[in-house]
């Protein structure tokens, strides 16, 4: 953009040679610390930052051109990445360094493409992809999406309060602020699942999902006589059975899910527990059966 102030710092998007990862990514911050003549100015697990000359050299180390490119799109068109962060948010969905993600309990990759993240959001991705040519013409730009409404941006006043550099991101707050309260509507979307196309890869992980969960439900005698009906003696003495039949029985329910343990209890129940019961002394149970 032409009439955009510089913020005084540069990205640099890097693939680092195809070697041990930590050990490459050491080498290339040395070489980087070597060129430039400088020191670290601050040091994260995603960036490494270095002094140059007046300017801030934010080296990104990536593993994959899919990344690469992702970064290169999502960076494109200073403050623009806030703003359509924004607007996912509010669509339940995570703009992040790596990828737009669905927000559910599992966090869920849907795509590192960023055009189609533009088409997704409502945007125009043609003329994303021909520029934006000025500080007005960003401003207009993200107005255009379907799903805008000024009211959601209120969250802008705090970063624009806390980085003025982000010339961008100050003058499109100024030209909606006069619009900062009217009520949010609702607005439909689209299944985003369906919508980039990854029903079967999420589908795989709600149903990894589900099995992790019920493995940390805790099946207790409670849980079994919910199932059975058998309290008291009756229940003692056929939790004795499952142990006899499966010596780790303890151990071996904090490992498998909730069902599996149902069907091994119910099978049990249903082959071995009628002629252990029978074979049993049928005073014990006499208080059991009133």
């Amino acid at each position: 953009m032409g009439d955009k102030e510089s913020f005084g710092d540069i990205d640099v998007v890097m693939i680092p040679a195809p070697i041990a990862k930590e050990e490459n990514d050491k080498v290339v911050l040395d070489r980087v610390r070597g060129l430039l003549v400088s020191h670290e100015v601050s040091v994260g697990r995603c960036l490494s930052s270095f002094e140059w000359e007046g300017f801030q050299v934010d080296i990104n180390l990536v593993e994959t051109p899919q990344h690469l490119r992702w970064l290169c799109d999502m960076w494109s068109f200073s403050g623009l990445v806030v703003l359509i962060g924004i607007i996912a948010t509010r669509l339940n969905l995570k703009l992040a360094r790596d990828g737009l993600y669905l927000r559910t309990p599992h966090v869920f990759l849907l795509t590192r493409d960023f055009p189609a993240v533009v088409a997704a959001m409502g945007f125009d991705v043609r003329r994303w992809t021909e520029g934006l040519s000025s500080v007005s013409d960003f401003c207009d730009f993200v107005k255009t999406s379907v799903y805008y409404q000024p009211k959601m941006f209120r969250s802008l006043q705090h970063t624009v309060t806390r980085d003025q550099r982000r010339d961008t991101l100050v003058k499109f707050l100024d030209s909606v602020v006069d619009d900062l309260n009217i009520p949010l509507e609702h607005r439909d979307h689209p299944d985003w699942v369906e919508c980039f196309g990854r029903r079967e890869q999420y589908q795989a992980v709600v149903d990894h999902h589900r099995i992790e969960e019920a493995k940390k439900v805790k099946v207790t005698g409670k849980t079994i006589h919910q199932w059975t009906g058998l309290q008291g003696a009756m229940l003692s003495s056929f939790l004795q059975l499952l142990r006899s039949i499966k010596p780790d029985f303890d151990q071996w329910i904090t490992a498998k899910s909730v069902d599996e343990v149902q069907k091994f209890t119910m099978d049990t129940f249903h082959s071995e527990w009628p002629t252990h019961y029978s074979n049993a002394t049928p005073s014990s149970y006499c208080s059991e059966r009133g």
